[in-house]
């Protein structure tokens, strides 16, 4: 019985962890300035919530934009928003294609 329970939370914490790798970033989100990316325009700066990175042309790096003093990028909204409406997100990778 307990070799069971022990197996089923081995189970459990191994699926958890395996699937936030997969969806969650570990990198500063400079994206690819695909055809996709230059069409949605900005993406967050996964390791400074005061910069934010744009795709200008296909092909080129992507570059990055500061936001005014007393904001940071909400990547929900696409701005740089006061503090006051900041709120933290779960960092991702943006689209490659």
């Amino acid at each position: 019985m307990k070799t069971a329970f022990a197996l089923v939370l081995v189970v459990a914490f191994v699926a958890l962890f395996s699937s936030a790798a997969a969806v969650y970033s570990h990198t500063d989100g400079k994206p690819e300035c695909t055809a996709t990316n230059v069409k949605t325009g900005s993406f967050r700066n996964n390791f400074d919530p005061t910069r934010y990175w744009v795709c200008e042309k296909v092909g080129e790096s992507a570059v990055t934009v500061v936001c005014p003093q007393e904001t940071g990028f909400l990547d929900s909204k696409k701005a740089c928003v006061g503090w006051d409406q900041w709120v933290w997100e779960e960092p991702y990778d943006p689209p490659t294609a």
